[in-house]
Order: structure tokens, then sequence, then C-alpha cells
């Protein structure tokens, strides 16, 4: 097996933040690689009027989801205080913002989770997974979140 040196996990919700995480962390124990692991945060131009309009403050949202994000991702990393990682809050679009982070840090693998969704929903919906696949430079782990 090939031995990685620069590991970055993106992690985007609840359910496929644990399995995805739980892996990037054995690989990186694993290869002695420093971990990365990021969140991108994003709102999307649709709702840049929508949510003032509709009472909805989404700010506030984002940050709610994200602190119950980071509590999952704390915990698991709390198991392995030896493990040297670095911890990223990322602005804008999450294949985007996951690639650019990538190509910075020098990622050799980048981790991602799977949300389960079938091809064609993946097909008609994008996906960060197929979007990192085609774009990037590393080795890519596509880790399944479930059926």
């Amino acid at each position: 097996m090939r031995g990685y040196s620069t590991i970055l996990v993106g992690v985007d919700s609840e359910p496929g933040a644990a399995p995805a995480l739980s892996r990037a962390v054995d690989i990186a124990r694993g290869s002695d690689a420093e971990l990365h692991v990021a969140h991108a945060v994003y709102i999307p131009p649709s709702w840049w009027g929508a949510g003032p309009t509709a009472g909805i403050d989404v700010s506030h949202l984002q940050e709610a989801s994200a602190e119950s994000l980071w509590e999952i991702v704390e915990e698991e990393l709390g198991k392995h205080p030896d493990l040297v990682v670095h911890r990223h809050r990322l602005e804008g679009h999450p294949p985007d913002a996951l690639l650019d982070l990538g190509e910075t840090i020098g990622a050799d693998l980048i981790v991602i989770g799977s949300h389960g969704r079938g091809e064609v929903a993946s097909f008609l919906l994008g996906s960060t997974g197929h979007r990192i696949l085609a774009h990037s430079g590393a080795d890519v782990l596509v880790v399944k979140h479930g059926p």
C-alpha cells in the first residue's frame, strides 16, 4: 500500500462525517501522515435573498450545523491525541474549496464521505465527490456512508 504524507478529509454532514473521518484517521496513523480536516460553509446564490425574505437567519443555521459537525469531529480526533491534525473552516462551494485547499497543502490523498445517493440523483444534482474525483491531482477515497 502506498504511504501518504498529507491527507485532507472533507466533512460536511453529520451522517457522512464520521465514517470518512474515521477512515482518514486510520490511513493517517498507518502512514504517519499529517491530517487536515476541512468543512466548507456555502450559501447557494438562490438563498442570498430568500433567507431574510422568509425570516430565516441562514448564517445562524449554518453556524449551528457546523458546531454540531465539529463536535463529532473533535470526539473522533480526541481518541488519537498523537495524530498531527490541522482544522480548516472554508467558505465557498465545497468541492472547489476542498480542491483549492488540497492543492495549497499538497495533499496526496483526499478522503470524502458518500451520502448514499444513487447514480441518477448524483447525475441530476451534481456531487462534491464527482467533482473532486474529476479535478483532483491527488488520490481520492470516497467512503460509503450506508447502503
